[in-house]
């Protein structure tokens, strides 16, 4: 099993002559891609290098394709479809149901903020995410918790960050890497911070500002 990104794929002459030696022998058995709503520019977390991938139909025509997604609504699928140059594809679709997962939506009061201050202060010791539209807004809502919290100037602020895609990728790739490991305990971010992200024990994720599409929350 090879893993690779749809960058590589596209930008690697090397990767593209190793694909086609396999085929040639047999060996390329199937083309498995993982967040596929990200090939449609309806999705959420549309990638450019993501449309390339159709050209590995037309490369392989014998080459089975899965496409796996848990974000992609009705325009979205056929995005998929048309743009991997899918035949007659078999869906399959599950619920979204999660019986150990519960919703409540609130009204956004004049001070929501001090609101949200008491959940994180009740869940302080919890892992939690914070999803904000906007770069700005992710790194003002950080600031304003970590200040109602009382944490400004101390060491408990390092456990509130933010994360965006105006950030340096390594400098994202640290925060990610410290909430993973659960010195960071709140990551406020945009959807950015949305692909790759498997931690088990989060046990809040709260919608400041609501997400652009349904598929998103």
């Amino acid at each position: 099993m090879l893993y690779v990104t749809p960058e590589k794929i596209a930008s690697s002459g090397m990767l593209g002559n190793l694909f086609e030696s396999l085929e040639k022998r047999g060996r390329l058995a199937r083309v498995i891609i993982d967040e596929a709503h990200c090939i449609s520019q309806w999705g959420h977390d549309f990638r450019k290098d993501y449309m390339n991938l159709g050209l590995l139909r037309s490369k392989f025509p014998s080459v089975p394709i899965m496409a796996l997604t848990a974000t992609a609504n009705t325009q979205t699928e056929a995005d998929i479809v048309k743009n991997l140059k899918l035949s007659n594809p078999f869906i399959t679709r599950s619920s979204f149901n999660r019986p150990n997962l519960t919703y409540d939506v609130r009204k956004k009061a004049p001070k929501f903020m001090n609101e949200i201050a008491d959940f994180v202060q009740k869940h302080i010791d919890d892992s939690g995410i914070i999803y904000c539209l906007s770069k700005k807004d992710c790194e003002q809502t950080a600031e304003k918790l970590i200040k109602a919290l009382g944490f400004e100037g101390t060491r408990k602020a390092s456990q509130i960050s933010f994360y965006h895609a105006g950030l340096e990728a390594e400098d994202r790739a640290f925060r990610h890497r410290e909430w993973s490991k659960g010195k960071i305990k709140l990551i406020v971010a945009t959807v950015a911070f949305g692909m790759g992200i498997n931690k088990p024990d989060v046990r809040y994720v709260i919608h400041h500002t609501i997400p652009h599409l349904d598929a998103e929350s």
